[in-house]
């Protein structure tokens, strides 16, 4: 998903390149700003699902 996110502004660039006021460069830097939030938040998604796997796994049954 973080992928495709990425690529939103190569497809833009290359439909629509006459107007592309803020800059290209000023583009990719935002939306890279975007994507690294997305992969951030995926990792820690992951982390929070591992942690609480490895608290459910460690319990002990009730007797």
């Amino acid at each position: 998903m973080a992928a495709a996110l990425f690529l939103i502004p190569v497809v833009a660039i290359i439909r629509w390149s006459a107007d592309f006021s803020p800059g290209v460069a000023n583009v990719f830097l935002l939306n890279s700003g975007f994507v690294a939030m997305f992969v951030a938040s995926g990792l820690l998604f992951r982390h929070a699902v591992r942690q609480t796997t490895l608290t459910l796994t460690l319990t002990p049954a009730p007797a």
